[in-house]
């Protein structure tokens, strides 16, 4: 059960400020997501733009004809599978279905493909990121932590983690972490049978979008049954339309509903037929790859997870059984990827983004820092500044470094030199001046302000009416 911190703040009534802070967040990452949201694609996200484009255009799961031609130039088209000689989407379906009525709104107004693509992405995976922290900042509250502080955190995990970059690109990672994330918080504010229903939506939908999130999804289950215990069989009503969907799509893939579409992987099919689809026993020095290494460290690109670890113990003091849940479900996740063979065969792939579900949840040990002794105080705000400064420097970058590993870093401090390059304004007029480039983030900067105002901007307004 959640253990509200008991607190002045938290019993006082909540101010005009307080109730505006959850909006404020949200649109907050919106806004710095959706302008930093790509227009192109690469090979992982032009594989589900291929898909929602083979429905939209051609009412066809195959997407032989339509991915070559849109991936960027730089990528090639290995993410797909083949079968019978038709090739099809590699990907779990769940963000390229969602994507199917953006992309025909979309293409009513407008048949070129950069605007296509950016549509997709900021409706499928920038609202995302950011109704993600919403969630997060929502239970910061429940737990007693003040509205200003709570609307702090979830900024500084929003923009100081790579929940920012994968925010940005239409990839599978930011549904799957809502999703994710958004069970585990139906569950712990459970008021009637139906927000059981919602998380078992939720945890389904999780599998249909990303299958590497399967372990933290039976994380969220086994907590489910612990807490609810009989009315946690609710979950199934919701947990099995995602699932017959899923089966529904691999049977008319491949004629089979048990079939993965990895299993018919073009490049990499021999990786998935190990073990169950690749997955094996939890590997020791692979786990501490994943958690260190130059090439997946959840840990070296986002710093600020360090401090949460810092603020673990006395995390799990305060919040006892619910925060051993919170771990229980986020190191699932890193123990089954630890035995993870497609991990070490794409070992040039951007490791951390298959970690991204488990970030909000070790996040939250940070809601302890504040009140805490000075030097740890001062070391959280030193390693969000840090992740805040790496994660920029990504989303500047604008694609995913090419080398991964240590020389990768200096593609990231090479960001800084053209502050601003990677949003969609300087993808759209690509102006000739480096200057021009930095000075299209005032745009931003200007609607985060009015955002930050806005509730005193209400008073005011309230106030002339009073006097009128």
């Amino acid at each position: 059960m959640s253990e509200p911190v008991s607190s002045v703040s938290s019993a006082l009534p909540p101010s005009a400020d307080d109730r505006w802070r959850p909006l404020q967040g949200f649109a907050l990452l919106l806004l710095w997501y959706a302008f930093f949201a790509h227009n192109y694609l690469t090979a992982n996200d032009g594989s589900r733009f291929a898909l929602t484009a083979a429905i939209v255009e051609g009412d066809t799961l195959e997407i032989g004809t339509i991915y070559p031609r849109i991936v960027d130039a730089s990528a090639h088209p290995v993410d797909a599978a083949i079968f019978d000689g038709r090739i099809y989407s590699d990907k779990a379906p769940l963000g390229a279905l969602l994507a199917v009525p953006v992309y025909r709104l979309a293409r009513r107004l407008t048949d070129r493909l950069p605007w296509l693509v950016y549509a997709v992405t900021v409706c499928c995976a920038s609202l995302c990121g950011a109704l993600l922290g919403l969630l997060f900042l929502l239970t910061l509250r429940d737990w007693g932590v003040t509205s200003t502080r709570a609307l702090l955190l979830t900024l500084a995990v929003g923009f100081g983690s790579n929940l920012f970059y994968w925010s940005t690109v239409f990839f599978s990672h930011a549904l799957t972490s809502l999703l994710l994330f958004g069970a585990w918080f139906a569950l712990r504010r459970y008021r009637h049978r139906w927000w059981l229903i919602a998380a078992g939506a939720a945890a389904g939908a999780a599998f249909t979008s990303e299958f590497s999130a399967l372990p933290a999804i039976a994380g969220v289950v086994v907590y489910a049954l612990a807490r609810h215990r009989g009315r946690a069989l609710w979950l199934l009503a919701g947990v099995l339309p995602p699932l017959l969907m899923l089966a529904g799509y691999d049977y008319l893939l491949f004629g089979d509903p048990l079939v993965l579409p990895y299993r018919h992987q073009m490049f990499f099919a021999d990786a998935h037929s190990t073990g169950f689809y690749g997955v094996h026993l939890p590997q020791p020095l692979e786990l501490l790859r994943l958690l260190f290494g130059p090439q997946h460290g959840l840990l070296l690109y986002n710093p600020l997870l360090l401090a949460a670890l810092v603020a673990t113990p006395l995390f799990v003091k305060r919040w006892r059984s619910e925060a051993c849940w919170v771990l229980a479900i986020a190191g699932a996740l890193l123990l089954a990827l630890s035995g993870m063979d497609t991990v070490r065969v794409l070992g040039r792939c951007w490791g951390p983004r298959l970690l991204l579900p488990a970030l909000p949840f070790l996040a939250l040990a940070l809601a302890v820092v504040d009140g805490q002794r000075r030097w740890l105080r001062w070391t959280s705000t030193i390693a969000i500044a840090l992740s805040v400064a790496i994660n920029f420097a990504i989303v500047n970058a604008s694609y995913l470094p090419h080398e991964i590993g240590w020389s990768a870093w200096g593609d990231l401090v090479r960001g800084f030199s053209g502050l601003g390059s990677g949003n969609i304004v300087v993808l759209t007029l690509q102006p000739s001046s480096r200057w021009l480039a930095l000075a299209t983030l005032a745009i931003p900067l200007a609607l985060s302000a009015l955002a930050l105002m806005l509730p005193a901007l209400m008073r005011r307004l309230a106030a002339i009416r009073a006097r009128a």
